[in-house]
């Protein structure tokens, strides 16, 4: 597998379409109910948004979890994350004030929500895969805040939509079948 010019492997269109799609109609839908103002919300390669919170602006990296179907977090043990999103999110609070910044991960409805902010995420979690590609594995129990959302009314659907995308890897598989993960219509991607 060749990595692309920032070290992370090559964006593969149909995956990213269908997790970018989730996590952007969700969290569009999370700030709008919330009232935060969304300050930037383009894709450009560069932090996926950015809102501003009780005056505070916050860089926000976005990513479902592909292995994280509609069941509770007590069944994960870590989030993944490329090293060069943080390092991206690093140098945007390092260049303004006032600013926080962090990762949202999803699961694949998405009506869970897991957040960290970037300032803790240690060294000692980076990691490098056979690729070559440098990540981070964030344990769940590290500064992670979870909340579970009810105004998405939607279920797991990757098992009857988007199977092929769930078989290139084999932890999208892992819970996809158990009988804790919630499957049933997902509105949000497949319309």
């Amino acid at each position: 597998m060749n990595l692309n010019k920032n070290g992370r492997r090559q964006i593969v269109k149909d995956e990213y379409d269908l997790f970018d799609n989730k996590a952007r109609t969700s969290w569009e839908f999370i700030c709008n109910y919330m009232n935060w103002e969304i300050v930037k919300n383009k894709e450009d390669y560069f932090e996926d948004y950015v809102c501003k919170i009780k005056g505070i602006y916050y860089p926000m990296e976005l990513q479902v979890a592909a292995y994280w179907h509609n069941h509770s977090i007590d069944k994960l043990s870590n989030f993944y994350i490329s090293k060069s999103k943080i390092d991206l999110l690093r140098e945007y609070v390092d260049k303004y004030i006032n600013v926080e910044a962090g990762c949202v991960f999803m699961n694949c409805v998405p009506n869970k929500f897991a957040t960290i902010n970037i300032k803790h995420i240690k060294d000692s979690y980076l990691m490098q895969n056979a690729q070559g590609e440098y990540f981070y594995k964030i344990p769940i129990t590290e500064n992670i805040n979870y909340f579970t959302s009810g105004l998405i009314d939607a279920k797991c659907d990757c098992l009857e939509n988007h199977l092929e995308i769930m078989q290139r890897s084999k932890g999208r598989m892992r819970h996809l079948e158990k009988n804790y993960n919630i499957r049933g219509f997902n509105g949000i991607c497949c319309r």
